[in-house]
């Protein structure tokens, strides 16, 4: 029994990844991660890991952070119990769940190219299925896509796995794999510009136009080639919808969505323990800038839309220093773990396009099951699993 759940397991993540797209509910993919994703990850674990997981340097940094998490909030901050708690119950989720990401990551380095173009197909199915339920305005996937931020940073996220894993497995492009790519590339471009979500839009253009060329550089006529019709296929979709000098005005009428207001304020109004934060439970209406700087301004605020301001301000200096060691340790794997420039160019810009995708958005990465999940927990186990030596031989001799 256990040696049939062992290899159900790359199935049942395919299933996870599948409905984060195409789930008609959009929480969904919580639910099936929950249900059967984990439950076939601790079998594994119990069955065919053991210890070797908990010896890792990367589980180790994301298990101390998120005990740090969820046991610092309860002695600082003025947020009430009941937060407190929830907070403790996430990092205790958060780390579980990374340690069921490593071994599904684990389990699907045997077919890194399959794996390629499963991501890649999943962008063009979900900004598909975004296209097909589009009412004009900002389009919206479903499932895990139904936000125009969190989707398009979904879809960003699968399609620079799909092409790192599929230019790393295969030694020449078949033309069904030029076309895949294509289409990956062009569906997620008009899904982000269709989005009309600024900082996605830049993390692609920025990812798109100078990150990706270096990582599938080796033909640069067809590198080139790509990138030309997939700009003219997106400057099309846009002329089509509204006008290119109606897009660029409506993007910059919007402004920065006051976000530079929010950050002012995280910013101005520190927490009185500067190492250890406000605490996670630690609502923003209670912090210090509310009552000084963003309520007297009618700012509403619910979070600090950027990772490094949230973390700080919910975990003090010493949660910054783990968010720099965890980045880190990633950056430093692939530089020197790596074998060629290719695939360092291929990690460093997974790892790239996480940072510009938490700069705008999001706040922590130790909360339950959300899209920031899918574009920044899971490129970063990624990144740190491909360069470690594999496993999984070893799992499916033993079972």
């Amino acid at each position: 029994m256990a040696r049939k759940i062992i290899q159900a397991l790359p199935f049942l993540v395919l299933i996870w990844l599948l409905v984060s797209v195409v789930g008609p509910w959009k929480d969904l993919y919580k639910t099936v991660f929950h249900a059967l994703v984990i439950p076939a990850t601790l079998v594994t674990w119990r069955y065919a890991i053991g210890l070797r997981v908990l010896r890792d340097p990367f589980i180790r940094v994301v298990g101390v952070f998120c005990i740090y998490v969820g046991i610092s909030t309860f002695l600082v901050g003025p947020g009430s119990l009941a937060n407190d708690l929830k907070i403790l119950r996430w990092g205790v989720e958060s780390f579980f769940s990374v340690i069921a990401l490593w071994i599904c990551v684990e389990c699907l380095r045997d077919a890194p190219a399959l794996w390629g173009r499963l991501f890649l197909g999943a962008c063009v199915v979900g900004a598909g299925l975004g296209f097909l339920f589009w009412d004009g305005g900002r389009v919206e996937g479903l499932g895990a896509l139904s936000h125009p931020i969190q989707g398009t940073s979904i879809l960003l996220a699968y399609l620079a796995m799909g092409c790192f894993l599929l230019t790393q497995s295969v030694p020449r492009w078949r033309w069904e794999d030029c076309l895949l790519i294509f289409l990956g590339c062009s569906s997620v471009a008009s899904f982000a510009f269709l989005s009309q979500s600024r900082g996605p839009i830049l993390a692609f253009c920025i990812y798109f136009f100078v990150l990706l060329p270096f990582a599938t550089g080796r033909n640069l006529k067809l590198t080139v080639s790509l990138l030309v019709l997939v700009l003219i296929l997106s400057g099309a979709v846009i002329e089509w919808h509204e006008g290119l000098d109606s897009f660029l005005n409506g993007l910059i009428e919007r402004g920065d969505s006051k976000r530079l207001e929010i950050w002012k304020g995280y910013l101005l109004f520190p927490p009185d323990s500067l190492f250890l934060g406000y605490g996670a439970g630690t609502e923003p209406e209670q912090m210090h800038a509310a009552a000084e700087f963003w309520r007297p301004n009618n700012y509403i605020v619910t979070h600090a839309h950027n990772l490094w301001l949230g973390t700080y301000a919910e975990t003090g200096i010493i949660g910054v220093l783990f968010l720099v060691a965890i980045f880190g340790m990633l950056t430093w794997v692939a530089v020197t773990r790596a074998r060629e420039w290719g695939e360092i160019a291929g990690l460093l810009g997974i790892i790239g396009l996480v940072l510009m995708l938490t700069f705008t958005d999001e706040h922590t990465l130790v909360l339950s099951m959300k899209p920031i999940w899918l574009f920044a927990w899971l490129p970063m186990v990624l990144v740190w699993q491909w360069t470690r030596e594999p496993i999984s031989r070893d799992i499916h001799e033993r079972h």
